[in-house]
């Protein structure tokens, strides 16, 4: 009798079927009725390579690589309740900042003048440790404030402590509720960014938060997320850095159910955990604050790239140690909004990238002092 688990050989089986059937002379019949009989056992499973499940062969041949797997979201990254707990805990994915951020404010319906734009720009080194800094691209710097970890000190020589409160642990409710805890150091900051910086606050509202998509902003990986307290009622649209949970971009569409939204916030450079100077929170190092200059009108001064420069670096301070956003090529040109105090630096839009050129390498022409003071 066969080991359990054993299958028949088939050709003993073959060799004893005319026995085992009582036929004693092959005829053009009987092999008929054996090949049918073959058919019906190996379809039983009873013949090697015909069972539903085969026991495995060693194979000497080269095996043939698995299919790659479709990439799919992870599950904590999926739905209402995960986006917000991204949102939620934000604070503590990161522990160094430095972002600027462009906000555009729309004119009400109807209106035809330029939305109102400032350049929004925040350091932060946490527990507690901040500087703001916050202009109008053509009207020069408006407000200014540094926190050392203890002291507050803004450009008009005021000066507060920091309460202690603000370096107990921040614990949210994980559920919304119709009161909301932003992170402590955010109403601090005095900027239109500090909620989508730390956006706790935000995540604690009822409604909807519904992925629709995936994009990059300011050359880091976001989660396009609409936020709505009525199904196809869109109030704002977020774009959430996948990493840290910061908001990187946000449209508001107000509470009218707008086709187009009133505001528009975006961050135009961000880095995460970078190492910052060691005198950015100097209370020392609070700038004045510039008068309003009126805007310069479009083509009032620009700057041409000189000849001899192959390529020209446009970086996002006026500093050659800051972050390079674009270039420009020999014989360029760029429409000039700004300068540095010193006058080494301008201040120009490329390609609708807002940036810094060193004085040096190009060629200014217009009223050099039309341009507004931006950067102290």
């Amino acid at each position: 009798m066969p080991v359990r688990g054993n299958r028949p050989n088939l050709p003993v089986v073959l060799s004893q079927l005319p026995n085992l059937l009582g036929i004693k002379k092959m005829t053009m019949k009987n092999t008929t009725i054996l090949l049918c009989l073959c058919l019906i056992l190996s379809g039983c499973g009873l013949f090697p390579g015909a069972h539903a499940n085969p026991e495995p062969t060693i194979s000497t041949g080269v095996l043939a690589e698995p299919a790659t797997p479709t990439p799919v979201m992870p599950p904590e990254l999926i739905g209402d309740l995960a986006i917000q707990e991204l949102m939620l805990t934000s604070h503590t994915r990161w522990r160094s900042l430095h972002a600027i951020y462009t906000t555009l404010q729309y004119p009400s319906t109807g209106l035809t003048a330029e939305p109102d734009q400032q350049n929004v720009q925040v350091w932060i080194q946490l527990p507690a440790q901040f500087k703001t800094l916050i202009s109008q691209p053509k009207g020069g710097l408006q407000t200014v404030a540094i926190c050392d970890g203890q002291n507050i000190l803004d450009s008009s020589g005021q000066q507060q402590s920091l309460p202690p409160s603000v370096m107990e642990a921040f614990n949210p409710p994980n559920v919304p509720s119709d009161t909301v805890y932003p992170y402590p150091l955010s109403g601090f900051l005095g900027t239109p960014v500090s909620d989508l910086i730390f956006p706790a606050g935000l995540a604690q509202r009822g409604g909807e938060y519904r992925q629709t998509g995936q994009e990059s902003v300011a050359g880091r990986q976001a989660y396009v997320v609409e936020w709505s307290r009525e199904a196809g009622k869109i109030i704002d649209r977020f774009w959430v850095d996948q990493q840290t949970g910061v908001i990187l971009r946000q449209q508001n569409y107000g509470k009218q159910n707008s086709v187009s939204p009133v505001n528009d916030f975006q961050a135009t450079y961000i880095e995460i955990d970078s190492d910052l100077p060691a005198d950015t929170f100097s209370l020392g190092a609070v700038p004045t604050a510039a008068p309003v200059a009126q805007p310069l009108a479009p083509g009032a001064a620009w700057v041409t790239v000189k000849a001899e420069v192959a390529a020209l670096n446009v970086r996002s301070q006026p500093d050659i140690a800051s972050k390079i956003l674009t270039s420009m090529s020999a014989g360029q040109r760029a429409d000039v909004s700004g300068k540095n105090a010193a006058g080494d630096w301008w201040q120009v839009t490329v390609n609708g990238i807002s940036g810094w050129v060193s004085a040096e390498y190009v060629d200014f022409a217009g009223d050099a002092s039309a341009p507004p003071i931006i950067i102290q």
